[in-house]
């Protein structure tokens, strides 16, 4: 963590993130939201450490021609993170509305290339994201259904278990505060086939149907069609390094 302090300007926002959380506490915020929304979890709220998250978007090869979306950005760390030290653009989906509200005062009063929609992740909008980041534990449908309208080649990091209907490209161990698990790094898949009468976007298409079937129908798992000796370049990207 400390590391990232040799940047003054990042070193001073942290602080800024330090000062607010004695007076708006996330995880009080985040349990006092869904318990006025009679949910059964309320202490659902987590963080990713920041050197997770290098961990993470070194393997997902985020780079600044990116536009990083993150759903459920909570305090809008990682993503101010993110437009600082790799300058790529940045939305953070948060539908906690003053977590998103003091996450767009950071992002202005630092001048950082990040923008926060109060919003549910359900009502997402990912047709401009090349690299998204989804956190959440819960793989609801509804919160799965923007994942369909990601163009192909975008890639898409889960925690502890990959999405169906996205090719793996990496497996990366990483920690949390909470234990040691697995982050999977994928893409959406290439639609194969003409855009003939019967083309269909891909916000047209069932999620099923973005399962893979083999020539007697029966369903199979995306194959993951890089190596491990070809992971040091995803989309032809070369590995970045942060600093």
């Amino acid at each position: 963590m400390w590391r990232y302090y040799r940047a003054l300007r990042f070193a001073a926002l942290d602080l800024c993130f330090g000062l607010a959380s004695l007076f708006f506490n996330p995880y009080r915020m985040c349990r006092k939201f869904l318990e006025k929304r009679g949910e059964g979890e309320v202490h659902a709220y987590g963080e990713t450490p920041l050197t997770t998250f290098q961990t993470l978007a070194t393997a997902a090869k985020l780079q600044s021609d990116d536009h990083y979306v993150e759903l459920g950005s909570g305090r809008g760390k990682t993503c101010l993170w993110a437009a600082y030290f790799v300058g790529c653009s940045v939305e953070g989906i948060e539908w906690i509305p003053l977590l998103a509200t003091l996450s767009q005062l950071f992002a202005r009063l630092f001048r950082l290339p990040a923008h926060f929609h109060c919003q549910s992740i359900a009502d997402a909008d990912l047709s401009k994201a090349s690299v998204v980041y989804l956190y959440t534990l819960d793989h609801a449908p509804e919160l799965l259904a923007p994942l369909r309208s990601l163009r192909p080649g975008a890639r898409l990091i889960t925690i502890s278990e990959p999405i169906e209907g996205f090719e793996l490209l990496e497996t990366v161990p990483v920690h949390f505060p909470w234990g040691e698990t697995d982050a999977y790094i994928q893409r959406k898949c290439e639609l194969p086939g003409p855009k003939g009468p019967g083309f269909r976007r891909p916000d047209e298409i069932s999620p099923h149907a973005l399962v893979p079937k083999d020539f007697k129908g029966r369903q199979v798992p995306c194959r993951n069609l890089i190596d491990s000796s070809a992971n040091s370049a995803v989309n032809g990207r070369a590995p970045v390094q942060y600093t």
